[in-house]
């Protein structure tokens, strides 16, 4: 997108879900995987990090990061039951280089990380 913003972000999402749920037959996939980037608030990119992110507190963030999840989870939900939703986190969802914290505050919104262990070694 040339001019990005959180409103065609969800239009694009809407069009995705639609055209999804329309297959049919040996087109119809059995899950769907988005991978990552679900929101876009992560505040621990150095030299990357967007100027609007740079004047929040980090509670006006969380703000935004919950506004988006909330947009999120509203779209998506539109996919037809039989299809599965596999979400995987980016960089703009647990930062370049996850944390703890980061990861904790990804699956209080989208629920348990099943690679916990193999992530959370390198910082044991």
């Amino acid at each position: 997108m040339e001019y990005p913003n959180w409103s065609s972000e969800i239009e694009i999402s809407r069009k995705c879900v639609k055209q999804i749920n329309a297959m049919t037959g040996c087109n119809r996939p059995l899950f769907v995987c988005v991978c990552g980037d679900l929101v876009d608030t992560e505040s621990s990119f150095s030299g990357a990090i967007a100027s609007w992110k740079k004047v929040m507190q980090g509670w006006e963030r969380n703000l935004v990061f919950q506004q988006q999840v909330n947009d999120f989870k509203r779209v998506w939900a539109g996919l037809d039951a039989d299809i599965a939703l596999v979400c995987l986190c980016g960089n703009h969802d647990v930062g370049n280089r996850p944390s703890r914290e980061s990861i904790e505050h990804w699956t209080s919104s989208f629920g348990d990380d099943y690679l916990r262990l193999v992530c959370f070694d390198m910082y044991d």
